[in-house]
């Protein structure tokens, strides 16, 4: 086994170790052969061609990673196996399996999972979408790179850790099919062999062999490499192996698939089939053999060149008159969006088939007579059609109605009225009954008023919206809602309850009950999820900005970004100090920190990040003062500045910091 050696900044390719060292293992997708780093570029002594190749960036990550976890050797599958050697690469197939079980840690690389600056601040895990998507998921040998070590650890492109694979199981499961048990590193014995043969099903290599060679561990089986045979041939030698004389399910012949562009662009007609076939095959994954028929005379170009939409209509078809397929629904959404060959995917819409489509489009001319050959159609056309809108909203009305009477125990004359009142002023808009049935569901709202409060609502979103602002007016806390509102309407981002205090200097007097009565008091243009403040819709956004601007920013809006830099400022130079979290130790990773709980930056995170931007949108004379020397921006560096770098740094946001000082000196 060879094994890589990192100390004092040195890598050194250590081969044919008989008495193997603890290491960790580095579990990657493979760019181009050009750019990863092989075993000649490590023999090289200067290793001058190994740290000028792209790939020379992971080799640096895994070693550097696992030296933070006390493990001096790694092992990387790119420079770590003599590929020239077909023994040696032979042995490395058959004993992958075992050098990643046997690992103390693996690292998988996810090359096209980044996660910006920004992303830390929010408190759901943003990158979960991408980390979702990618393609690690989707290669052949990071099925075992996953399943055989006890510990798997995820880490994006810039090397910040995500997780491992028992904190992120629910993701991983719901991507890859694969059970918690075999997470969970039991014996896979436990698991069927179709059932083991279905976690490869979606997953594709290089070279058609591998998706086979890349399952021996998976079988616990050995056996040689003969590169040509083709992946059917494989297959058949490897069920042979394990006593498996029936094919695995769906044979794993997916490769075809995969060269289809699967994220449909709805501007071209064949990217929107493409995504339908995919999606076909994903839920009928026997249909696959409609594709392969042209794939195997052609391969990948056919879907390619000019002639795609040919082939992918005529694939497309043949699916269509599948008897598996009867009773099927195809939905296609914004078709107007198309607008490269929309005559042709009209023209297949309309062709009789087993399956039944779904249309949702703008209702132009072209489009309607495209689709006017089709027999048996039902046309809704919703800004013709107001008593279809009317129906779903009377759905909607009679449920949310249904349910403040089981809340609010309404007898059914109270029950009836509220009905009736919402029915006759709703105007189509779910949004409005919404926020009605907010207000009747208020704890403090008694069921005998409830009569009487639902016919203070006017008809329409506008009119209720200004009926919300003179609520507004007319309360004791007027001055602090349109406080809220106006800090609500000019950040950049949702703000938490804590980061809000920080911006205001009417709510210092409130407790934590009394501030979230008030937002609730807000006329229902906010509302809390976990501690976050949210707009109810944007369109309430824009009403007060644009409607109520006079109410909201009395001043302008520049004066209230003004003041938010302010309050941000004055709050980070009262709170920032050296070693925030308590670490001493200024080389410790950032990965290996530990939020404190509670969090010491929680109140100032939303004003470390955004205070120069505030600066930025403000205008006048405070603002000039403020950047002078011996004002309010030079006297925060000259006492807090490292301790402002400090915390950017925990809070994983140092470029925002770069941005910032740009933006100052700009000013």
């Amino acid at each position: 086994m060879h094994l890589l050696y990192y100390n004092n900044g040195n890598i050194e390719l250590k081969q044919n170790i008989t008495n193997i060292p603890d290491y960790a293992i580095l579990s990657h997708t493979w760019g181009d052969d050009v750019h990863e780093v092989s075993f000649d570029d490590m023999t090289q002594d200067s290793q001058v061609r190994a740290k000028s190749k792209a790939g020379f960036q992971k080799v640096l990550f895994c070693v550097t990673r696992a030296k933070q976890d006390g493990l001096d050797y790694s092992w990387i599958d790119t420079c770590c196996i003599h590929k020239a050697d077909f023994t040696e690469l032979s042995e490395a197939i058959n004993s992958m399996f075992q050098w990643y079980k046997h690992a103390k840690r693996c690292y998988v690389y996810l090359s096209d999972v980044s996660v910006s600056s920004y992303d830390i601040i929010l408190p759901e895990r943003v990158w979960e979408k991408e980390f979702r998507k990618s393609r690690w998921f989707s290669r052949g040998w990071t099925l075992q790179e996953l399943v055989a070590p006890s510990s798997v650890q995820f880490f994006t492109e810039e090397g910040r850790y995500l997780g491992d694979k028992h904190s992120l199981r629910k993701p991983i499961h719901e991507v890859t099919g694969i059970p918690y048990d075999a997470l969970a590193n039991c014996d896979l014995s436990r698991f069927t062999k179709d059932e083991r043969f279905s976690w490869a099903k979606w997953r594709d290599t290089k070279k058609d062999e591998d998706i086979v060679y890349c399952l021996f561990g998976i079988f616990d089986v050995s056996m040689p490499l003969i590169y040509g045979e083709g992946r059917e041939k494989a297959f058949r030698r490897l069920r042979k192996e394990i006593g498996e004389t029936s094919s695995p399910p769906d044979s794993l012949d997916i490769k075809c698939l995969q060269d289809l562009p699967t994220v449909a662009q709805l501007n071209h007609a064949a990217d929107v089939l493409r995504g339908l076939i995919f999606m076909l095959v994903k839920q009928k994954p026997a249909l696959v053999s409609y594709v392969r028929d042209k794939y195997d005379d052609v391969g990948k170009r056919v879907f390619e060149d000019s002639n795609s939409w040919e082939a992918l209509s005529k694939i497309f078809t043949n699916m269509l008159s599948d008897e598996r397929l009867a009773g099927a629904i195809l939905l296609v959404d914004a078709l107007d969006e198309c607008t490269s060959d929309r005559s042709k995917l009209l023209a297949l819409i309309s062709q009789p088939s087993r399956a039944k489509w779904i249309v949702s489009s703008r209702n132009w001319p072209a489009i309607v007579e495209g689709l006017a050959s089709v027999q048996q159609q039902v046309q809704l056309r919703l800004e013709l059609n107001k008593d279809s809108v009317s129906t779903a909203v009377d759905a909607y009305i009679r449920h949310k109605v249904d349910q403040l009477a089981v809340q609010k125990l309404y007898d059914k004359d109270t029950k009836s009225a509220v009905h009736q009142h919402l029915a006759a002023n709703a105007e189509g808009t779910f949004l409005w009954v919404a926020l009605v049935c907010r207000a009747l569901a208020d704890p403090k709202m008694r069921k005998r008023h409830a009569r009487d409060t639902v016919k203070t609502f006017p008809p329409g979103l506008p009119a209720l919206y200004h009926c919300m602002i003179e609520a507004i007016q007319d309360s004791q806390d007027a001055d602090v809602c349109w406080d809220i509102l106006a800090i609500a309407s000019t950040v950049y981002r949702p703000i938490a309850v804590d980061e809000l205090r920080v911006l205001s200097t009417l709510l210092d007097n409130l407790d934590a009950k009394d501030l979230e009565e008030v937002i609730q008091s807000c006329g229902s243009f906010l509302t809390l999820r976990e501690g976050i403040l949210y707009f109810i819709h944007q369109s309430a956004k824009e009403h007060l900005v644009t409607q109520a601007a006079d109410k909201v920013f009395p001043s302008g809006i520049s004066s209230r970004h003004y003041v938010i830099f302010s309050q941000s400022l004055t709050a980070l130079s009262d709170k920032l100090r050296r070693d925030m979290y308590g670490i001493n130790d200024p080389g410790r990773s950032i990965d290996d920190v530990l939020r404190p709980d509670p969090d010491p930056l929680a109140s100032i995170r939303y004003s470390c990040l955004f205070w120069a931007d505030h600066l930025e949108e403000s205008s006048g004379p405070p603002v000039s003062d403020a950047l002078q020397d011996g004002g309010m921006v030079h006297r925060f560096f000259q006492t807090k500045y490292l301790y402002w770098l400090e915390a950017l740094s925990l809070l994983r946001s140092m470029s925002k910091g770069v941005i910032s000082i740009k933006q100052l000196d700009n000013s």
